[in-house]
């Protein structure tokens, strides 16, 4: 991995023990510090970071209720994988090579794609589809 995305790990880690910290506070600080290092260019994802920003400036809105409480109630261990995963490996170190082998290839490129489990899966996820279909109606 080269330097420059090591820096980027750390500081998405550095970033994501902030907000394990105090989710309220310091959302919007880090959304603060995203919109300084993004830039104002078409590849910061303007219209995005404002819609994120709109999000976490109205504690009253049901996604900012939304965002709290998946930051509060998952395990810090699997956010810190899903942000690990999405936010640096897909977007800040993944999207320069997904644009690259777009034009390369002339198509499009997923940023991400899902899975669904067998039902041989044992992880018993809350809310996970295959729970619900493996117990028996009551």
């Amino acid at each position: 991995m080269s330097f420059t995305n090591q820096l980027k790990k750390a500081t998405l880690r550095t970033a994501f023990g902030y907000l394990e910290k105090n989710p309220e506070e310091n959302a919007l600080k880090l959304m603060s510090w995203v919109d300084k290092l993004a830039g104002d260019g078409p590849d910061s994802f303007p219209v995005q970071r404002a819609a994120v920003r709109q999000v976490l400036e109205d504690p009253q809105n049901n996604m900012y209720q939304l965002v709290m409480n998946i930051l509060k109630e998952t395990d810090s261990e699997v956010l810190k994988a899903t942000f690990e995963n999405f936010f640096l490996n897909a977007n800040i170190i993944g999207w320069p090579k997904q644009e690259e082998y777009r034009k390369k290839y002339n198509c499009n490129i997923p940023w991400a794609i899902l899975l669904d489990p067998t039902s041989a899966c044992n992880l018993h996820c809350t809310g996970c589809w295959i729970r619900q279909q493996a117990e028996p109606d009551l």
